[in-house]
Parts: structure tokens; C-alpha cells; sequence
């Protein structure tokens, strides 16, 4: 599904001299193929989608691209 990778695409767009004052969690499982989103404090399914080859280094890439924009 590719809106989820379109967020995580975003990220370098955003102002990352502001810092973010709110408080999230989430969890992302990958098991047999499908990647699940959960809500971080009441567990419950965000989203899910196959995870096609190379997904799962996406979502990394996306968590990165965040740090690293964070350390310019």
C-alpha cells in the first residue's frame, strides 16, 4: 500500500528546526509477509498490507531520513 510509504516520504518536507512538542507510539510487526501498524497505547490495528520485497527497508529508510534531517 503505498500511501503508508507516502507519509514516511513526507518527512523530508517538514520544518526540522521546529521540534515536536506532542507525544505518539506505534508498533510495526512484519510476520508472514504482511506488515501490521499497531496504535503504540491501546494496541489496536492502524493498518496493514503485504509487505512486498524491499518494504520493510522503506519503512526504515523513512525513520532515518527523519534523524538524519533532524541533525542538518
Amino acid at each position: 500500500m503505498l500511501v503508508t510509504f507516502e507519509v514516511f516520504n513526507r518527512l523530508k518536507y517538514i520544518d526540522m528546526k521546529q521540534r515536536e512538542e506532542g507525544a505518539a507510539a506505534i508498533r510495526i510487526d512484519l510476520r508472514g509477509g504482511v506488515i501490521t501498524v499497531y496504535h503504540g497505547v491501546g494496541g489496536h490495528k492502524l493498518e496493514t498490507f503485504d509487505a512486498y520485497d524491499g518494504a520493510w527497508n522503506m519503512i526504515w529508510d523513512g525513520i532515518r531520513n527523519a534523524k538524519n534531517n533532524n541533525n542538518e
